[in-house]
């Protein structure tokens, strides 16, 4: 059974032309030693990154345009093997959803914890897709919203979406952490540049 034949998902539409694919369970064996990390690095900082914010782009472990917290250079194995790996996944089925050899790229990446209390406003990102992996969720966390759309988040599943689709995250009750990326189409396969000093950009 080949990769792309292993990958289980549905698919809805918003509008009968923008992509959701819901797949349920990417189980990813280092997964739990990221979570160790992260919930370090959470009991660290203090703080809340979601609540009383207008966009979701708040976060307390991401890297964007050169700026890599320490936070990654202390998991930067796991990480980047963890963003390959659903990298691959997400390109695997746009591949066979557009019926073409389009390869994506990671633009950033960010790791949302959520509290009791926690929501996010409606939103969308600038990219051609984005993700979400979730990570450690509680059972009463609230669903992800793409209007008229609901899903219900569970532990290890992925979900990935055209990023003009506006989603929100309503008040929630369980805790809940994700690890959200933006991707963007480009003309070769993607792949680390770890000859470049500090970068975590995918080319």
């Amino acid at each position: 059974m080949s990769f792309a034949e292993e990958i289980k998902y549905t698919v809805h539409f918003i509008d009968d032309k923008y992509p959701i694919f819901v797949i349920p369970n990417i189980f990813y064996a280092k997964i739990n030693k990221l979570k160790e990390k992260i919930h370090e690095y959470r009991i660290k900082s203090k703080s809340t990154n979601i609540k009383h914010k207008d966009i979701a782009y708040h976060t307390l472990i991401s890297y964007k345009l050169g700026y890599i917290p320490n936070f990654y250079h202390e998991t930067i194995d796991v990480i980047d093997e963890i963003n390959d790996y659903i990298l691959k996944i997400c390109e695997t089925i746009i591949k066979n959803f557009e019926s073409d050899e389009t390869n994506l790229k990671l633009s950033d990446m960010w790791v949302n914890f959520y509290e009791k209390g926690d929501y996010i406003k409606e939103h969308n990102h600038v990219a051609d897709y984005s993700c979400c992996y979730y990570v450690d969720l509680d059972d009463d966390t609230s669903p992800i919203i793409f209007p008229p759309i609901s899903v219900n988040p569970k532990n290890d599943m992925l979900i990935l979406f055209d990023a003009r689709i506006f989603h929100s995250v309503p008040t929630t009750t369980g805790k809940r952490i994700n690890i959200a990326m933006n991707l963007n189409r480009c003309p070769t396969p993607s792949k680390i540049l770890d000859n470049v000093p500090n970068s975590f950009t995918y080319t």
